[in-house]
């Protein structure tokens, strides 16, 4: 399982505001962010918010290094998990 984002981390990510984030996230907004509740806090599947960018055009000629910025952060964080 790859570690999970936060919403600062998708937004540095995106170059988006937290905000925008978070208002993508909500259940009412039409094909929201996919995110995971854990209790109080928001998470995000690298994997899927990758796809949901894929899916909606997020990639748009140009804009590679998003891609390439999201899948070292994937990489990054998995190297950063412990396995003890």
């Amino acid at each position: 399982m790859n570690p999970l984002l936060t919403a600062q981390q998708v937004a540095a990510l995106l170059g988006v505001p937290v905000s925008f984030i978070y208002d993508r996230t909500c259940r009412s907004t039409t094909d929201p962010i996919p995110r995971l509740k854990i209790g109080k806090y928001v998470r995000f599947d690298p994997d899927q918010v990758e796809l949901w960018l894929k899916q909606h055009d997020g990639l748009s000629a140009g804009s590679g290094d998003r891609e390439s910025g999201l899948m070292a952060t994937k990489h990054s964080a998995s190297e950063s998990v412990r396995t003890d």
